[in-house]
């Protein structure tokens, strides 16, 4: 599993909080702020949080459906009896009648409705009772616990007609309603479930983010998050699984504590426990791990299954059900000296009435998938794998039949309806995203969503950078519509794997029936450093010391006809990066930003080259007179805005 190990690409993504709120609405414009006519996104309780009644479409009211009344300094919903609330992640009820969180659909749509709701004030109260009502038809409904703090989750598909009402209530129990407070956040996903088009899809990728790094903790899968109680929770591993928590992805403390790790000596997990994939269920969140035994990196030796685990304290720690019976897959190979063999690096999501798990076979390193049914809970002895044209043989069998090379890393296109999947692929490129719409049969678009040109872990001071185990998350788990984040381990150029970074970018996504060229875009930016007096035009991650400056526009990661490349260039004798086309000439060769017009289009800019000679600082401008600041060296080409 570790980075000794030839062939590991990986993984998948699960469930998360919301990242951002939005800005408060003036109030006194009630029902002014309807919806737009048709769905567009993820809609989130926390995320869609407003001061205006209608806003995204939705609407705070009492039990009695009368509308609650804005305190934009307290920033709450509050009604007429005491303690009458709403916030932006959950509630309190009234002493006499519940709250009412309305989502109003503005059009007709098939949904997928989750979240988690949990006690938050346990050291008093006697507990309430959550419900999602349908009009007047309770679709989910629990009671929870004072001291629940762990609460139940929710994960059901339901449809909408133009303007069906959808209420999220919280009421009292039967005693009084002291220390009611409770967490109960929502993301609803619209899937519209256009006709399938690999081509159809246009990708603005945004900058790079260093989440993590240099390593100094364990990197070596993809990152997995979670919404905890209204922060996020995400895992990461290197035969022991550890855990980050903060309110957003740029503030994340790193806990020391294990969450799952190695078995015991002779076990099918004695070399580690790699947590790659987890799905709260009710009051339990169900994991399930990469699992290596008979481990010996130096000669390439190790063999893979997948267990599961269950975490009952809100995924803070799971535990190995059932050891060592928990091992739910198994690969095609048995356990051979000198070779990796079996099967694992997996991710699952959950998508219609099954989970299904994407998994990395040992034998061909192409793609397996099994699925269990949601009501089985992905437990032990519930999972088949694709066999002869059918999920015939148990998870547990030695018999598979392998997709070919897609990758691992499955999310959930809700604009299609489609299963994603995305994999680093040299030979393609990069970043390879495939689709299908019956689990087995795939196609990939025609672009990479990010260049890359080295798989080899093997590093050494002429390596160009890595960028591995990819992944997409979102607010609502690893389900898409319109945006979602990219999270990758990535390396520097010549730098070795006790350097490893973790990044993400947000992505911008459209999608249409008819074919995009090009379809994928990346962000070029301008950064600066005043302690090394440089100034930086790349699409990748910067170093800590480099601020940004300004936008200069998007950058293919394809060639097209009239289309010329951009390289990123060092001249290490000057500290000074620069931007050429062609090659890099004598200068040290970082990367390959991708390919510009050579010649102007609409909805393009120039790109210039130019040289602040007293600074000895080159840098790309927009501008012919470089913004006053050097001599103006050369056009580059035209860059997309």
């Amino acid at each position: 599993m570790e980075n000794k190990v030839l062939g590991r690409f990986l993984i998948g993504a699960l469930f998360v909080s919301a990242m951002f709120l939005t800005a408060m609405q003036n109030f006194g414009q009630i029902d002014q702020a309807e919806a737009a006519t048709t769905l567009t996104g993820i809609y989130n309780a926390s995320g869609d949080y407003s001061g205006t009644q209608g806003y995204r479409g939705w609407y705070y009211l009492d039990g009695a459906g009368k509308h609650l009344t804005y305190n934009s300094g307290a920033n709450w919903w509050q009604g007429p009896e005491a303690y009458q609330l709403l916030f932006p992640d959950g509630g309190h009820p009234g002493t006499n009648t519940g709250v009412i969180r309305r989502w109003k659909a503005p059009s007709n749509a098939n949904l997928r409705i989750m979240g988690n709701a949990h006690d938050t004030n346990p050291d008093c109260g006697d507990g309430v009772t959550v419900s999602i009502k349908k009009g007047l038809q309770v679709l989910w409904q629990k009671t929870i616990a004072n001291g629940d703090t762990v609460g139940s989750y929710f994960d059901f598909d339901a449809t909408a007609s133009k303007n069906s009402v959808f209420d999220f209530v919280i009421t009292k129990d039967s005693g009084n309603n002291w220390c009611d407070a409770t967490y109960f956040d929502v993301y609803i996903v619209p899937v519209t479930s256009k006709t399938i088009c690999p081509d159809c899809l246009q990708f603005k990728v945004g900058p790079a983010v260093k989440v993590l790094g240099p390593a100094g903790i364990p990197i070596d899968n993809p990152f997995i998050i979670m919404n905890s109680g209204g922060k996020i929770t995400g895992y990461t591993a290197n035969s022991q699984t550890f855990s980050l928590s903060g309110p957003d992805l740029g503030n994340l403390t790193y806990n020391p504590s294990e969450v799952i790790g190695p078995g015991d000596t002779g076990d099918f997990d004695e070399c580690g426990a790699w947590l790659q994939a987890v799905v709260p269920i009710g009051n339990i969140i169900r994991g399930w791990y990469h699992a290596e035994k008979g481990c010996d990196y130096s000669q390439g030796q190790t063999d893979k299954s997948v267990g599961y685990a269950e975490s009952y304290d809100g995924g803070k720690t799971f535990t190995k059900a059932n050891y060592p019976n928990n091992q739910v897959l198994k690969g095609i190979t048995s356990a051979t000296s000198g070779m990796q063999t079996g099967a694992g690096d997996q991710t699952v999501t959950r998508w219609k009435d099954y989970f299904y798990m994407y998994f990395l076979e040992a034998s061909g390193w192409h793609t397996g998938v099994a699925r269990s049914n949601v009501t089985d809970g992905g437990k032990p002895g519930t999972w088949w794998k694709w066999y002869n044209n059918g999920f015939n043989a148990p998870g547990l069998s030695n018999n598979g039949t392998t997709l070919g090379f897609f990758g691992q890393s499955v999310s959930h296109n809700a604009l299609y309806d489609t299963l994603s999947l995305i994999v680093t692929d040299k030979w393609f490129g990069g970043l390879r995203l495939s689709q299908s719409k019956n689990t087995t049969s795939w196609s990939s678009m025609d672009e990479p969503l990010l260049i890359t040109e080295d798989e080899d872990w093997a590093r050494d001071p002429a390596d160009k950078e890595l960028i591995v185990y990819p992944s997409i998350i979102t607010p609502a788990g690893n389900s898409w519509v319109n945006n979602f984040y990219l999270f990758y381990t990535y390396l520097q150029p010549g730098e070795d794997s006790s350097q490893r970074y973790l990044v993400y970018r947000k992505v911008d996504v459209t999608g249409g029936l008819t074919t995009i060229n090009p379809q994928v875009r990346v962000e070029l930016n301008n950064y600066t450093s005043g302690s090394r007096n440089d100034s930086w035009s790349t699409n990748t991650m910067v170093l800590a010391d480099y601020v940004w400056t300004k936008k200069l526009g998007y950058t293919f990661t394809k060639e097209f006809s009239g289309s010329t490349p951009l390289f990123d260039c060092y001249m290490p004798s000057q500290d000074d990066h620069m931007v050429s086309t062609g090659s890099c000439g004598n200068n040290q060769y970082l990367r390959k930003l991708g390919w510009i017009w050579a010649t102007q289009k609409a909805n393009t800019l120039p790109l210039y080259s130019c040289n602040d000679a007293i600074n000895t600082d080159r840098f790309s401008s927009n501008d012919q007179a470089c913004e006053g600041k050097g001599a103006n060296e050369s056009l580059l080409g035209y860059i997309e805005q």
